[in-house]
């Protein structure tokens, strides 16, 4: 499968190293040349569970260079969506699958008014990854779960081939019937620990040694499960 990483950070470096080793044609596209100049010259350096090595990729910083994809993966910047996914066109042929794997909401709406709907699935990982340097990711696959699925919800052939893909390179992948309530799933992990240790400076554990704080976080996650009922979302610990 071809598949191209937009927005080729530590995630897409992560992943995309994943699948590469796992025998896919993977390109990695970052509008940083410093790191795309470090993944041509010397490939990607991924430290993990199974040690520092060297995962020859594709890298570049035009489209163009590419063309057109089996599936591109989105993990631009959230602002950067419809501008990102402008300049791609050259990757969209008349097969190419679209996945959001991009933190937060509204996404799969803004490529749908690029590319279409019918080509466009959502996603979210668990998988991590920090860029240490340029060309230089720190990962952690083992365990850490990926989640991909239609819009409509259906569980589709194609579907079953992106999780067959992943699964086959080591990064455990299922398919949900309910990817809206997973993503805000995830979504209330980022309201209940995100703003707070982000003004505080605090880790996840101390957070919830302060009973003030902790108050807090409980109360931003109660006010967002109820805008997602309200909306009409699933979500995990209510269906």
């Amino acid at each position: 499968m071809k598949i191209v990483f937009l927005g080729a950070g530590a995630l897409g470096c992560t992943i995309g190293a994943a699948l590469t080793e796992g025998g896919h044609e993977i390109w990695l596209i970052n509008r940083s040349a410093a790191h795309v100049r470090a993944m041509v010259r010397d490939d990607v350096k991924v430290d993990d569970e199974r040690g520092p090595r060297y995962v020859k990729v594709r890298a570049t910083t035009n489209p163009a260079d590419v063309g057109p994809a089996d599936l591109v993966v989105v993990l631009v910047k959230s602002l950067h969506t419809d501008s990102a996914m402008r300049g791609a066109l050259a990757l969209i042929g008349p097969d190419t699958l679209v996945l959001s794997m991009q933190n937060g909401l509204g996404h799969e709406e803004v490529l749908s008014g690029i590319v279409g709907r019918e080509r466009v699935l959502a996603g979210k990982t668990y998988v991590g990854g920090v860029l240490l340097a340029p060309g230089h990711v720190q990962s952690r696959v083992e365990g850490k779960l990926t989640v991909i699925g239609e819009l409509n919800g259906e569980l589709t052939p194609r579907l079953r081939a992106i999780s067959n893909a992943f699964n086959g390179a080591g990064l455990p992948t299922t398919i949900s019937h309910n990817i809206l309530g997973t993503m805000w799933d995830k979504l209330l992990v980022n309201v209940a620990t995100g703003a707070l240790t982000g003004v505080t400076r605090l880790t996840y554990g101390k957070l919830y040694d302060e009973p003030v704080l902790k108050a807090t976080s409980l109360a931003a996650v109660e006010e967002a499960m109820a805008t997602a009922l309200a909306a009409g979302i699933t979500l995990s610990i209510t269906g």
